[in-house]
């Protein structure tokens, strides 16, 4: 399956990630005057690793989604039983935990 790339800030797009953050069971919620999508679930791991690295782990019920920052990029991956979807979103945006939130700030 190949990685698809979404401007979060193109309301195409933007509807699109919100979509299949629901599709895989996890609620959210986007704040357009502020520009975050808001995620919730728990958060399994926030934090650097390695020389550049970043990773976000949040889970919800058989659900979980990863979000890393690897090579200039960010990549976030959504999976559960029988489903599997990956984004690459664009370098700009902001990636906060809000308890009990995971905030993406495009």
């Amino acid at each position: 399956m190949s990685i698809q790339f979404l401007n979060l800030i193109n309301p195409k797009d933007l509807e699109e990630f919100f979509r299949s953050i629901g599709d895989f069971g996890f609620k959210a919620l986007i704040d357009h005057t502020q520009r975050l999508i808001l995620i919730e679930g728990d958060i399994e791991y926030f934090g650097y690793y390695g020389y550049d690295g970043f990773k976000a782990i949040v889970v919800r019920e058989n659900a979980e989604l990863t979000l890393t920052w690897n090579k200039g990029r960010y990549l976030v991956t959504l999976k559960s039983p029988g489903k599997f979807k990956q984004y690459e979103l664009p370098a700009y945006i902001v990636i906060e935990y809000k308890s009990p939130y995971l905030a993406i700030e495009y």
